[in-house]
Order: C-alpha cells, then structure tokens, then sequence
C-alpha cells in the first residue's frame, strides 16, 4: 500500500483543513452507470473517478506538471518517442503492482471516448520495457512532457478477475458499494479510518435542494436557484469555479461566417444577457480549436450535406437545460430575423431536444441546421482533442472549422461546500476533488 500524503495545493485550494466527518456526501448531479471505467463519459464520471484511477502524470490548474503514476519521464531525440518510468510502489486494489504491460493493456482496451495521442495503434506505437517502463511514440514532437498524459481518458485500470466487477485501479478510494442512486468508496483497508473519511456518490434527482436538505457536503451547480438556496445556511457555503465549459453552435451551413466571430454583431452579444438558467458571460475571442490547421492533422473529411437537405431543426441534449434555453432563443432570433449574417435559413425552424445517443448520431450525422452542445474551455492538447472532435462531426470542413463551431457563452458553476469536507482543489479543467491521492 503506498504511502498517503498530500498533493500541492497553494494556489489550487478552494478550501483547506481536514475533514472532520466519517462520512462526505457527495452530489453527483446525475447518474453513473459504471459501464466504462476508468474513461468518463460525463461530469459526474470524471469527479467519482477522479479518486479511484490514476494517470500517469497530474496537471494542476496552473498548468504545472507533477508525477502520477510515473515517477519520471524522459525524451527520445526525435521528440515524439517518450518513456516514463513508473513508480516501483503503484498498485491495483488488490494489491497488484501497476506494470508498464498493465498500463498498455488499459490503453488496448477499445472505450469510445479515449483520446489516442499515440503515432498508430496502442499495440504499434505503446511497448513495455521490462516491469516499470513503458515507451510511446506520438503522432508529433513534443519539447516538453506532453501533457495529454494528465487526461482523464487515459486513466489506468485492470479488469477484475470476477465477472462483472468493477475495474481496479490505483486511487485512495475503491467502489465497496454501488446501487442505483448510490455509490459508495472507501480508502483501502491499510488507511486508517481516521486518515480519510467515506465518500457517498448520490444521485441529487431532479432538484439538486432535495440533496442539499438530505445533508449533502459537495456539490456543483451552475443553478443560480441553487446558490440562493444556501446563501445564509450554516455550514454551506457556495464558492465560484473557473470559467467553463463554453456552449458552441455548430452548424453544417457555416452560420453567421461573416459575422458570428466578428468584432460587432456576434451571435453571442446577439443572444444577451438572462437567456440562460446558469451565470454566463460573453466568451472569449480566442479558443483552443481556431488552431486545427496548426495541428497538421493527416486525415480527411466527408463533404457537407447539401444545403437542401438540411432539416429546420436546432437540437440540443435534453439534459441540459442551458442549452435548451440558448436552443430556444436562437430559433427565436431566426423567426425574427434579429440573427446577424444570416441566410440559408428554412422557413420552419424548431428547437428539439434529444437523448445523448440520439444527438451524437445527428451530430454525426450533420443533417440538422444547428447543434447546441459544451466543449471545456480548457484543454490539455488541443491536437489529441480536435481528434474526437472531427470523429463527433466528420462532416465539418477542416480550414473552415472556426466558423463551424460559434462559441455561444462561457458558463461556470459554483461549488456548494460544506465547512467540513476539509480541503478541496480544482485540477487543470476547473474540475474540484478532494486533495488527498495515494502515492502523491
């Protein structure tokens, strides 16, 4: 069992101190299904694996790199091959040690979602020195540690030897519990109780207020009816994240190319302030996927559907109730003629909401006038990002890319915090976990 000690928090800490509870509920905001551990297909994923698997370095929300399970890394002269050389006392929970063939063998297993930021396949381009080094050529040089290692998509797991269980990994905590609504971790039997507290992952239902009166201890919201809701409440507090993510209109029809990025008249001063249930502002000018071309991706793209094919509808994912709101105010603008440099629009245009399944194969698809949807603010690797991107849409065009994808508004949310959960710190991507990980 490694050593458990605390990872640098300074400028990190949203909160500091240690818990004084056996027990911190935390509000997941919506269901996990343990499907495909340890890559997360949600918010709510990456904050429950976010304490039970490990990536081979950390990024803090400073952008400064610190080992993982790696202890340390070195570079090829080429400066695409890299090898990082394991920790000698990372284990599994069940005590295993963390090899350089199991990390491979996490990376073979095919989960949609996981970033590939290697030259070819895993098993070409990934190989296992001996137990504790593994060395991987990438798709392009890097001068420094590449920092895509940090993302939670490369986590590292290993099947478990019972049929059905969950993946083991590496972290503090391991699943004990799991139901529907519920799961519940616990650090591993060498942690004394008192070193760290239980963690319950609930489900907060449809109304997050229902979790905060059932005692809850974390939460995040970006409801502001929420964050009014325990203004003035003892022991809770409410503390801002960083910005992010951004919503983005896509569109195959380029909407707005001549004035949706401009200096006036942009869709997002257009959309104004209050149209949405969330804090929001204007989005920054300059976002990490303007520099595609810079990418010098080998790949190609199938053409834009024609024009005349192209249904009225602007559709969003029905969870989310922002990007409905920004959905519904665009069709609305379009009715009324108030959207800038607008042409090409059918004359019935609806704002529909769809199943997450249902959306990524009309997104794929590229046959509805406007797709509302988030992509972080921050990234790791623009490049490995613009990969799953261009799988999300094949359909966009490459050197128009930055008209394709119209940033709408920046939101944030708040953490809701209870006085004694202990300390709590925000990773690279705004992302707020508790600050002790075994082996850090």
């Amino acid at each position: 069992m490694p050593e458990i000690t605390p990872v640098h928090v300074d400028a990190c800490a949203l909160t500091s101190g240690s818990s004084t509870r056996d027990t911190i509920v935390v509000a997941l905001g919506e269901s996990v299904d343990l499907v495909d551990p340890p890559v997360p297909r949600s918010p709510a994923e990456r904050l429950l694996y976010r304490h039970l698997y490990q990536t081979l370095i950390d990024v803090d929300c400073l952008g400064e790199v610190t080992p993982g399970l790696a202890e340390s890394w070195a570079v090829h002269e080429d400066a695409r091959t890299w090898t990082f050389t394991l920790r000698s006392d990372a284990t599994f929970w069940d005590g295993t040690p963390v090899t350089a063939a199991s990390v491979r063998a996490s990376w073979l297993t095919e989960v949609p979602g996981r970033v590939v930021p290697w030259a070819d396949s895993v098993a070409g381009s990934v190989l296992a020195i001996g137990q504790r080094a593994l060395t991987v050529r990438l798709r392009r040089p890097y001068q420094e540690v590449p920092r895509v290692f940090a993302d939670p998509t490369l986590a590292v797991a290993r099947a478990a030897d019972t049929l059905g269980a969950i993946p083991l990994g590496s972290g503090t905590y391991h699943v004990t519990e799991h139901g529907v609504g519920e799961i519940r971790v616990a650090p591993l039997g060498a942690v004394r109780s008192d070193e760290l507290p239980v963690l319950r992952f609930l489900d907060t239902g449809d109304d997050p207020r229902d979790a905060i009166d059932r005692g809850v201890d974390l939460l995040v919201s970006r409801e502001p009816i929420v964050v009014d809701y325990v203004a003035g409440m003892d022991g809770l507090r409410a503390l801002p994240l960083p910005w992010g993510p951004v919503y983005v209109l896509a569109t195959p029809l380029r909407l707005g190319v001549e004035g949706a990025r401009g200096d006036e008249g942009t869709l997002a001063e257009v959309l104004g302030p209050g149209v949405v249930p969330a804090e929001t502002r204007l989005p920054e000018t300059s976002v990490w996927w303007d520099d595609f071309n810079a990418c010098r991706l080998m790949t190609s793209f199938s053409a834009p559907p024609d024009p005349g094919g192209i249904a009225g509808r602007v559709v969003y994912r029905r969870v989310d109730p922002v990007a409905r709101a920004l959905a519904e105010r665009l069709v609305a603008l379009a009715a009324s003629g108030a959207l800038p440099q607008v042409t090409d629009i059918p004359e019935r245009l609806t704002a529909i909401g769809l199943s997450d399944e249902r959306f990524a194969a009309s997104l794929a698809d590229g046959r509805d006038l406007g797709f509302v949807f988030t992509l972080p603010k921050q990234v790791l690797d623009g490049c490995a990002m613009i990969r799953p991107l261009r799988d999300a849409m094949p359909w966009a065009v490459a050197s128009e890319l930055r008209h394709v994808l119209v940033p709408l508004v920046e939101s944030r949310s708040q953490l809701i915090v209870s006085q004694e959960v202990g300390t709590v710190v925000v990773d690279w991507g705004g992302l707020p976990y508790l600050s002790v990980v075994a082996g850090h």
